[in-house]
């Protein structure tokens, strides 16, 4: 559950980063990205915290949608903000990564 907390926590800086940089329109992607996966990542916090039987359904949702924001990211970033987004988050995604019943986290 910590693991989810601080991605949605590091996804919700990088969205804050992304309103602050001059061409906004152009961050609109990451930025829904970003908010999408800090909510899926804390709705599969609650999942995990109360044992619920959908759990893995939530999971899955939360490391598709984290893998679509990591690689939005890569295309729109530079590689250190990325390095720090990956390695504040990197817990998170191992974990989202092990609920994710294929390997298509090669990016």
């Amino acid at each position: 559950m910590d693991a989810l907390a601080k991605c949605a926590a590091e996804c919700n800086h990088c969205a804050t980063a992304c309103l602050d940089e001059q061409d906004v329109k152009m961050l609109s992607r990451c930025i829904k990205l970003d908010i999408d996966c800090a909510e899926i990542c804390k709705l599969a916090a609650s999942y995990v915290a109360r044992g619920s039987e959908h759990v893995q359904h939530i999971l899955n949702e939360c490391a598709e949608i984290c893998e679509a924001c990591v690689k939005n990211a890569t295309n729109i970033h530079t590689w250190s903000i990325v390095k720090d987004v990956l390695k504040n988050a990197g817990v998170a995604l191992k974990f989202v990564i092990r609920a994710w019943p294929h390997n298509c986290f090669d990016f």
